[in-house]
């Protein structure tokens, strides 16, 4: 009896730090297939750059939602999959880095060497892209 009474204290305090997760609930309404489109006008200096993110509900049931992501920004889509959880940590997600690089980029007819930075939260949410260059550059 004492085992099944630690057992179940020990449930206790492996869930008190998790949290209703804000993004679930509006997943938890809909059925697999729904769809939610942004349409973004993403402006580098030049004429602005219609971007569009298109988030499609695959599957869903009471602990979870899986979705799958199409990002197009200038003629290239890139596709994600992430799982909104009901019930999440009460604590920041740890961003780290995936990858990084060098790139010439061209901004309002102008190039610019460039490195690149990208970065991912562990909970898959968040995906960060940043390009930075020398300010010396003309």
């Amino acid at each position: 009896m004492a085992d099944r009474a630690c057992f179940v204290i020990a449930l206790v305090f492996l869930h008190q730090d998790l949290i209703d997760n804000p993004r679930y609930p509006s997943w938890s309404r809909g059925e697999p297939g729904s769809t939610v489109t942004f349409a973004i006008s993403v402006d580098f200096g030049g004429p602005p750059s219609p971007q569009e993110l298109i988030v499609i509900l695959k599957e869903i049931d009471s602990d979870k939602a899986a979705l799958r992501a199409i990002d197009e920004l200038e003629g290239k889509k890139k596709e994600s999959v992430r799982v909104e959880k009901a019930k999440v940590k009460n604590e920041p997600p740890a961003i780290k880095r995936v990858a990084e690089g060098d790139e010439e980029i061209e901004i309002g007819g102008k190039k610019y060497k460039c490195h690149w930075v990208e970065t991912k939260s562990d909970d898959g949410a968040t995906w960060d892209k940043t390009w930075r260059f020398a300010s010396g550059q003309k």
